[in-house]
């Protein structure tokens, strides 16, 4: 795996230009499936006694821009992955950068056509937690609540009471239209997916080895979004919404 970390954020900005990546004003790090490189930057702050402060350290209210913003449409994000975090920290970009290197790597996504940006990021966020991370845990309730994304979490909790549309489910699936407001989107790819794998572990693994499968020159459209998913989850759209929202409504 090759990361590249910068010690500053204008030495960032300036590989990006070089890589053909617009450097928004949140964007911490990105993986580019081109050259099958992470790049990032640790940014510093002076304290009153003259020391130095990490970015690891401190958190960031920064906000991401949505997709186009930074220079990708919704077909080409699939080879550059930027990370839209709050608490956007050097360990948890990395490790969010990292995942999507090693599925781009071992054919889990395609580095051309169409991959489902809710799948792609879902499954990134999903191992920003480090109880998912971490085989040691102990079984049960406990062991659960260790595999949340607190983060993801507590934005999506806030989306889902506030501003998330009944129903909006499939709008979500079968398209990438949701990531116009990219840190909610973000929060549902997380919420779905920890969904998905905590509950139907197989089906969530035969589902992604079926989108792997399909021949990237061909168009993924929303008819087949659907179906993939409905075949993959069974259900029916509805109800599959209904239990997704009670199971992450639970760990409040």
């Amino acid at each position: 795996m090759i990361a590249i970390i910068f010690p500053n954020r204008s030495d960032f900005v300036e590989y990006c230009d070089d890589d053909d990546v617009t450097p928004s004003a949140g964007l911490r790090g990105y993986y580019s499936s081109d050259t099958n490189r992470i790049a990032l930057f640790v940014q510093s702050s002076k304290t009153k006694g003259g020391r130095h402060v990490s970015d690891v350290m401190k958190p960031s209210i920064d906000l991401f821009a949505p997709p186009r913003a930074t220079g990708f449409s919704t077909r080409t994000m699939a080879r550059h992955s930027v990370h839209p975090s709050i608490q956007a920290g050097l360990k948890a970009t990395l490790i969010h950068e990292a995942t999507h290197q090693v599925a781009f790597n071992f054919g889990l996504h395609h580095r051309i056509g169409d991959n489902p940006r809710w799948v792609v990021e879902g499954l990134a966020t999903l191992f920003e937690a480090p109880g998912i991370r971490n085989s040691n845990g102990t079984k049960g309730k406990v062991s659960k609540r260790s595999r949340l994304n607190l983060e993801r979490y507590l934005r999506f909790q806030n989306y889902a009471q506030s501003r998330r549309i009944r129903g909006s489910l499939r709008s979500f699936v079968e398209s990438d239209r949701a990531f116009s407001s990219v840190l909610d989107a973000y929060a549902e790819a997380w919420a779905l997916t920890f969904f998905l794998a905590e509950t139907r572990p197989r089906a969530y693994e035969s589902f992604l080895k079926k989108i792997a499968a399909r021949d990237p020159f061909e168009d993924y459209d929303k008819s087949d979004r659907i179906n993939d998913f409905e075949d993959a989850f069974g259900d029916g759209m509805d109800v599959l919404e209904t239990n997704f929202l009670r199971y992450i409504a639970k760990f409040q």
